[in-house]
Order: structure tokens, then sequence, then C-alpha cells
């Protein structure tokens, strides 16, 4: 398991995609991604999809700019102007992991090495609002449950293992709940400015002007903050994963083109002979120990540290060393 560095973890599914895809060629060794969506029977679809927004044809281009103008996500836009100008329907990219497949697949078109998609049909509920207790939940979902109920609610919804990896992380104190920042963003926020807030988003419509005025009504929580920045242009994960960016420091002008690194998170020991294959393979340095790769993950370590301290723990668990786990591991 490799690490996805901060700035593309907390991103647009375009740039997320980036960052998975480019991580894998780099291994040298992948011949194939496998990821989930809502459609997987409608892989062909997915990839004319992908061709359409790499290639961009006219008709497309124009489609696209007249929908702009009416202040909708640009999710929702995109889907619009595809529906419109090359006949695929746009409920097709309604559902979130549809679209992060096809930007996963538009990543994988532009590689100079083929690797092959592999479509995963999801399972299970797709949203917090579906009330399904005994199946696969959102991430959203499963975190919202723990939160209200505790982390035996979601025993039916995750693997076992996973649910005692949960308590775990509770008991031990690992788990960062979402207004353990709260005062720390606030405080980065009031001791900013418009013009610093606006390096930290490339939409270049005044979204910085509208944070002035919610802070101006001195919101008391981040959910309080984030319902005064909601439109229906900016979705709140999309405006959560702003206000994250402001507080870690990644300005528009620092994204990294791609990632530098294969930061190396862990491996079953039976994995041995492909680990041997992508050090001899892989086009990125690969580094097992943070401390050997320091040039590389200064901003995922200052996150893991903030991450630490919204957990109530005073170190950063970023300088662990990569976790081997037995063979029986894979029985899990």
């Amino acid at each position: 398991m490799f690490a996805l560095p901060v700035s593309f973890s907390c991103a647009n599914a375009d740039r997320f995609a980036l960052g998975g895809v480019r991580l894998l060629s780099a291994l040298g060794v992948v011949t194939a991604q496998a990821f989930g969506c809502e459609d997987a029977e409608d892989g062909e679809t997915l990839q004319l999809a992908a061709q359409y927004l790499n290639d961009e044809p006219d008709a497309f281009k124009a489609a696209l700019h007249d929908r702009l103008l009416t202040g909708m996500p640009y999710p929702q836009v995109q889907a619009e102007a595809l529906e419109a100008a090359c006949g695929i329907r746009a409920g097709l990219l309604a559902s979130p992991n549809n679209i992060l497949a096809v930007a996963y697949l538009r990543e994988l078109m532009r590689l100079d090495r083929p690797v092959r998609p592999v479509f995963i049909q999801r399972k299970g509920s797709r949203s917090e609002t579906e009330n399904d207790h005994d199946a696969p939940l959102p991430s959203s979902a499963i975190r919202k449950k723990i939160l209200q109920e505790g982390p035996d609610s979601v025993r039916g919804n995750v693997p076992a293992s996973t649910a005692e990896i949960i308590s775990e992380c509770i008991k031990e104190g690992r788990y960062c709940r979402p207004e353990s920042l709260t005062q720390a963003l606030l405080y980065c926020l009031y001791t900013g400015s418009p013009s610093e807030w606006a390096r930290y988003t490339d939409s270049g419509e005044g979204l910085e002007h509208r944070l002035q005025k919610a802070l101006d009504q001195h919101p008391w929580s981040r959910e309080e903050l984030l319902s005064l920045l909601k439109t229906r242009r900016y979705t709140h994960a999309a405006l959560q994963r702003w206000l994250s960016r402001i507080m870690l420091g990644i300005t528009q002008d620092r994204l990294a083109p791609e990632p530098a690194c294969l930061r190396l998170l862990g491996f079953l020991q039976s994995a041995q002979p492909l680990m041997r294959s992508i050090q001899e393979n892989a086009s990125l340095p690969l580094v097992t120990k943070p401390a050997y790769g320091k040039e590389y993950l200064a901003e995922d370590a200052r996150a893991e540290l903030i991450w630490s301290l919204g957990a109530g723990r005073p170190e950063s668990l970023y300088e662990q060393s990569p976790v081997v786990l037995s063979s029986a591991a894979e029985d899990i």
C-alpha cells in the first residue's frame, strides 16, 4: 500500500485521479487498475465520456460555455453539456463514483504505457440518506454513524476486521473528529485575508469575498461556516477541501504536477517478490521511511502533524515505518 500525497487526496476528482493513476503507473508493474462505480455495466459509455472530455469537441465546448452561466455545480454543468453535445445521458455522471471513474479513465488514456481499467459494481447504499443497516455504506455515512451512534453501529456495514480497527483507533485516541480542528481553522481564517484565501482556489469567481462575509457573521463551528458558504455552484465537499487546503497552506501555485515519490505504508510478507519487482522497475523514488524522504514529504508531514493535534495526540504518526503483515492477514 502506498500513500497518496495530501495535495492530491484533498482535491477534486480530476486531481485525485491524476495522483492515483500516476502513482500506480510509476510502480512499473501495474497492468490494470480497478475502481468502483455505480454503473459498472456502462463501462464503455464511461470510457466514451472520458474520451469526449479529453478531446473537447467544439459542440461540447459550446454547450459547456452556455451552461456555466447558470451557476450550477461544475460536475452537473459538465454532465449536461455531454448529454447535449455527445448524447451521453447526464444521469450517468450524477453519481460521485461514476464521476471519479471517468476521471480515472481520462488519466489512464493519457499514459504512455497501457493500463487496463477494471470496473467494479458498487453495492449497498449510495448516500447518507439511504437507511440500509446491513449493507455497505459510503465513507461519509460510516463516519456519521460512528459519531452519532458509536463504532458498534457500523459492524453490519463494514468487514469485521475494519470494525475492530475503528474501535481500537477510538480507544487509543487515533480518531480526529470533524470539529476537533475548528478553532485552529477559524484562527487561520481570522488571521488571513481575502487576497490570501484566493491563492487556494482556481475558480476565479470571488469565493474569497463570500468567505469574508461568512466570517463577518462570526460562525462558531465548521458546519455553520460551511452552511454560510454553500451555494448551488459550490458543494459542501468542495468547500471542505478548500478550507482544508487553506489550513494546510497548500496554495494553487505550489501544486505539484504529479507525485514526487512512492511512500510505502505497508505490505504483506507474501508480497516480497512484488516489492522487489517494484524496487527494480519504479520510475519514482521509493521511500520506505519518512526520514529518508523528507525533501518529498514536507506537506504530508505537516498535514499528519495537524491531524494528530486534532486527534489529541502530541506526536505525529508520520514517522512510523511501513507495516509488514503476516500472510495470515490475507484471510482477514
